[in-house]
């Protein structure tokens, strides 16, 4: 049982490492909800009460070492024949979705968080998320009859 847990041990601190320090941080951070890669290398994150940006690049290879990593500890794969890796992460219970050729030109994920806080009606409302029925953006488009 304890060589077991070694295991499991050793494969997670593999991935913090193949995914690499900005991304761990980014996971680490709890205004994070969510990581992203896209094709063209680029990093991005959404925190919480803030838009999408770029917080740096990630290397292709990189990126598939660590989409090899998460395969290998659910027992899966991830090639040319099964493009797509869709599971949680080991480390946290995030949602992670991976894609590679012939999907995509380069490797691209999605990393979900797991909601820290729970948002009541009336945090959406005054955050101004929740609107009225009269909020001119609610306001449905009618046709011309004539």
């Amino acid at each position: 049982m304890v060589e077991l847990e070694q295991v499991v041990i050793r494969r997670n601190e593999k991935l913090v490492r193949e995914l690499g320090p900005l991304v761990t941080a980014c996971l680490n951070d709890s205004r994070t909800e969510d990581v992203l890669l896209n094709a063209d290398s680029t990093l991005w994150v959404k925190r919480t009460h803030s838009d999408f940006e770029v917080v740096g690049k990630m290397a292709s290879a990189q990126a598939l070492s660590a989409f090899g990593t998460i395969a290998a500890i659910r027992n899966t794969v991830i090639n040319h024949e099964n493009p797509i890796l869709e599971t949680e992460l080991p480390t946290d219970g995030s949602r992670f979705e991976g894609l590679i050729p012939p999907v995509v030109r380069q490797p691209v994920f999605a990393i979900r968080q797991r909601p820290r806080s729970v948002f009541t009606l009336a945090d959406y409302e005054a955050t101004g998320i929740l609107t009225t029925k009269d909020d001119a953006l609610n306001r449905r488009r009618h046709r011309d009859s004539s």
